[in-house]
């Protein structure tokens, strides 16, 4: 149960993000900020043993949401975010000295979903 919320904290975070930030012309960085802020005052309410990595995973995908609409479409960003939660629990608990994990695991996310699309695109 705690993986398939992930995935969907994951997937709302990053499309609601995307979404804000283009269409209704918040910017990337108050679109990513303004949704983890909410997700955040939201889930304090109702505290639980995995708040803060759901928390987490919330910031993390809101970054693979702040990605370029010509990079990356939205249901390359949905797959991009499912990705995410995948590199999130591969890489923080390895990487925990250094800053960055969130963004790096949210960078290496799109950067898969892209290549493998543009590699897919070749192929046809």
């Amino acid at each position: 149960m705690l993986a398939f919320t992930e995935l969907m904290v994951a997937v709302a975070a990053t499309l609601a993000t995307h979404d804000l930030a283009l269409h209704r012309k918040w910017g990337g960085v108050r679109a990513s900020s303004g949704i983890t802020l909410a997700f955040i005052a939201g889930s304090s309410l109702v505290p639980g043993p995995h708040a803060t990595t759901l928390q987490a995973i919330c910031l993390g995908a809101s970054f693979v949401g702040m990605s370029e609409p010509h990079r990356l479409s939205y249901r390359q960003l949905a797959v991009a975010s499912v990705g995410f939660v995948g590199l999130f629990h591969l890489l923080v608990p390895r990487l925990t000295e250094l800053g960055g994990v969130l963004g790096l695991a949210a960078f290496i996310a799109c950067v898969g979903v892209h290549v493998v699309a543009r590699v897919a695109g070749r192929a046809k």
